[in-house]
């Protein structure tokens, strides 16, 4: 299920508080796999992945994932 969360708003209004809390949340309590990463993060990853040809591992293991 792909259901993005964008948080359109200024700036110092909370939202990587915001987004952290959710990734707490996440983890606690229940058995599932919760990942924060930053849009730089993961571009920074993804580019790594296409450069050495490793985009299909790059793709499952993020596909492990509950909660990006």
């Amino acid at each position: 299920m792909f259901n993005p969360a964008i948080h359109p708003c200024r700036l110092g209004l909370g939202k990587t508080h915001l987004l952290q809390a959710v990734t707490w949340a996440g983890n606690s309590g229940v058995e599932r796999k919760v990942l924060y990463l930053t849009a730089e993060k993961f571009m920074y990853g993804f580019v790594a992945a296409l450069k050495t040809q490793t985009a299909l591992a790059f793709k499952e293991a993020l596909r492990g994932i509950d909660v990006l």
